[in-house]
């Protein structure tokens, strides 16, 4: 699921008793609105669907490369920190004889994804008892 970002509606403009007025189409209105409705249902359901976030792996482990611009000046998603970030497929494992969940990544350095400083991250475990 995308991130909301800048909502944009298309416009109708009509005249009532000789002024000009412009008003926003409902129906892009309530689509959109229906959406947000449908993310926030699942939030706080606690379903990893519907955090834009989530992944498999914190971001600096996920390989992105440098990318430039043509005005060389390198780009990527910049994280800050105490970012936090979902982990998609949440899975037990076990380490040294304990099992443990890994729920998700927290980040402890800022930096941007795809440069010479990226962020660090930190796994958020927890222990599963038998």
């Amino acid at each position: 699921m995308a991130r909301i970002g800048t909502i944009i509606l298309p416009t109708n403009t009509t005249t009532i008793n000789g002024q000009q007025v412009t008003f926003a189409e409902t129906t892009q209105l309530q689509q959109i609105l229906q959406k947000i409705a449908t993310q926030l249902d699942a939030l706080t359901a606690g379903q990893v669907s519907a955090v834009w976030n989530a992944a498999k792996a914190p971001p600096t482990a996920v390989g992105m490369p440098i990318t430039t611009n043509p005005t060389s000046r390198v780009l990527g998603i910049s994280y800050g920190m105490g970012d936090y970030m979902r982990n998609s497929e949440p899975t037990v494992y076990v380490r040294d004889g304990s099992s443990y969940i890994t729920l998700g990544w927290v980040c402890t350095q800022g930096g941007n994804v795809g440069t010479e400083n990226p962020p660090v991250f930190v796994a958020v475990e927890i222990p599963v008892s038998a």
